[in-house]
C-alpha cells in the first residue's frame, strides 16, 4: 500500500475520533455549534496529515502515537467528569477540603482506557498489519511535498473557517 493512503486514512480517523464534541453534537441532539465542530475535525485531520506527511520513515510509529493521543483525548472528553474530579480534588486538597466525587475516579479512568482500546486498537491493528510500499527517494520526496502542501492548505482553510464559525 502506498504510504499516502496510510496518511489519509490515519488523519481522517484522528480528525473524526479526536473530536468527541462533534459526536456529542451529532448524536446528543444539540444542533448549535455543528459547523465549528466540523471545521475543528477538518483542522485536526489536516494537522495530522501534515505531520504524517513529513514522517514517512517512521510513519507507522508516528501514526500509532497520533491514534492513541486522539483516542485519549476523545476518552477524556467523553468522560468529562474525570477532569472535573481531578481538578476539583486538587483544588480541594490545596484548600484543605475533603471532597467525595460523584463517580469514583477509578471508574472514570476505566472509561478512558476502554475508549482508548475501542478507538485506537482497530486502526492500529490495520496499520501494523498492512505492508507499506517502499518508495524511491525522488518519489518519496514528491509524495511528502504534495501531501504536506495539501495538508497545510487544508489546515489554513479549516483554521480560517473555524475562526469564522466560532
Amino acid at each position: 500500500m502506498h504510504p499516502g493512503w496510510v496518511v489519509l486514512g490515519t488523519s481522517l480517523w484522528v480528525g473524526a475520533i479526536g473530536n468527541a464534541r462533534l459526536w456529542q453534537v451529532l448524536f446528543g441532539g444539540v444542533s448549535e455549534g455543528l459547523a465549528a465542530h466540523l471545521f475543528l475535525s477538518c483542522f485536526i485531520a489536516s494537522a495530522s496529515a501534515a505531520l504524517l506527511s513529513l514522517r514517512f520513515k517512521s510513519l507507522k510509529q508516528t501514526a500509532s502515537v497520533l491514534l492513541v493521543l486522539a483516542a485519549l483525548a476523545s476518552g477524556i472528553l467523553w468522560s468529562g467528569p474525570l477532569l472535573t474530579v481531578i481538578t476539583f480534588e486538587l483544588l480541594a486538597a490545596g484548600l484543605g477540603l475533603v471532597v467525595e466525587p460523584a463517580l469514583p475516579p477509578l471508574l472514570l479512568l476505566m472509561q478512558v482506557l476502554v475508549a482508548i482500546l475501542v478507538l485506537a486498537a482497530p486502526p492500529m491493528l490495520w496499520l501494523w498489519r498492512t505492508p507499506l510500499r517502499r518508495l524511491a527517494s525522488s518519489e518519496q520526496r514528491a509524495a511528502r511535498l504534495i501531501g504536506a502542501s495539501l495538508a497545510v492548505v487544508l489546515l489554513a482553510i479549516s483554521g480560517f473557517a473555524l475562526r469564522m464559525a466560532s
